[in-house]
C-alpha cells in the first residue's frame, strides 16, 4: 500500500452515556474517503465485513474530504448517537466504519466498547483493517 493512497478515518468520541455512544468520524488521511458505511455491530470478527456482522446497523455517507468530520457545522464537529434497540442484551460491541479511497482501496476502522458500571466504555484503541481480494468477498487484514 503506497503512502500517497492511504486514507485514514478516526473516531472522535464525545461521551458514553448509559445506552449510547456519541461520536463522529474524521478523515485524517491523504485524499477523500468515499462510500462510508458506519454504525454499530456485535460479534464482528477480524476477517469479517462490517455489513455482514451480527445485528449491524449502518448508515451510508457519500464521502469525507481530507480533514473533514462526518457532521460539521462551520468547522465544528457534530456528534451522532450510536445505539442499538437491544442494548440491554449487549455486553460489548464495536462502532465501525468501512470506506474506500479514490482508487477503490477499501479500509475499515473499528472502535471496541464494553459495558461497564456506568454504561459503555472504550480504551480508545482503534483497530484498522485493509481489504484484500475481491470486492464481493474480501479478506480483512488488521494493520493496527
Amino acid at each position: 500500500m503506497a503512502p500517497d493512497r492511504f486514507v485514514r478515518l478516526t473516531f472522535k468520541l464525545l461521551t458514553c452515556e448509559g445506552t449510547a455512544v456519541h461520536g463522529t468520524f474524521r478523515n485524517i488521511g491523504v485524499g477523500p474517503a468515499f462510500n462510508l458505511r458506519h454504525g454499530i455491530a456485535m460479534n464482528i470478527g477480524p476477517g469479517q465485513a462490517f455489513s455482514d456482522a451480527d445485528t449491524a446497523l449502518f448508515t451510508i455517507v457519500a464521502g469525507l474530504r481530507e480533514g473533514e468530520y462526518e457532521y460539521e457545522d462551520r468547522g465544528t464537529p457534530k456528534y451522532r448517537p450510536y445505539q442499538h434497540p437491544n442494548y440491554q442484551n449487549w455486553h460489548q460491541f464495536k462502532v465501525s466504519c468501512e470506506y474506500e479511497n479514490r482508487f477503490g482501496d477499501r479500509y475499515r476502522v473499528d472502535v471496541p466498547f464494553k459495558k461497564g458500571q456506568n454504561g459503555f466504555q472504550s480504551d480508545g484503541c482503534e483497530e484498522l483493517y485493509v481489504a484484500n481480494g475481491s470486492k464481493d468477498k474480501p479478506t480483512w487484514t488488521r494493520v493496527i
